[in-house]
C-alpha cells in the first residue's frame, strides 16, 4: 500500500490468500503514532492479530484493542482508511473482523 514512506520509516502492505487478506505495517523507525492513517481495501472491521509491542514480547504494549472500524475517506490509493496506533520500531497485522 506505501512502500515510499522514508520520512516516517513506515512499510505497510496487504497479504492476499484465496479466501482472505492480512494488512501489515511495519515502523522500522522511533516514531510513536497514535492516530496513523492507512488506506484498506474495503469498508469492514479490522482487529489486530499480532503487534510485536505487546507486553508479553517486553513491549511498551502500546497496542490496538477492540475493532477499528474502516471510515469511507481515500487513502493509499484505497477506497477506506483507518488509523490505529504504531509504536516505535514494532510489527503489526491487521485482518477483517469476518476472518477472525
Amino acid at each position: 500500500m506505501d512502500a515510499n514512506n522514508n520520512n516516517q520509516s513506515i512499510l505497510s502492505f496487504i497479504r492476499r490468500s484465496k479466501e482472505d487478506y492480512l494488512v501489515i505495517i511495519c515502523n522500522f523507525g522511533r516514531g510513536k503514532y497514535e492516530d496513523y492513517k492507512i488506506g484498506v481495501p474495503e469498508e469492514n472491521e479490522y482487529i489486530e492479530v499480532f503487534n510485536s509491542d505487546k507486553n508479553i514480547y517486553s513491549g511498551s504494549n502500546f497496542i490496538n484493542e477492540g475493532s477499528i472500524k474502516s471510515l469511507r475517506e481515500s487513502w493509499h490509493g484505497r477506497d477506506y482508511s483507518i488509523n490505529i496506533r504504531i509504536a516505535p520500531y514494532s510489527f503489526i497485522v491487521l485482518k477483517t473482523r469476518r476472518g477472525e
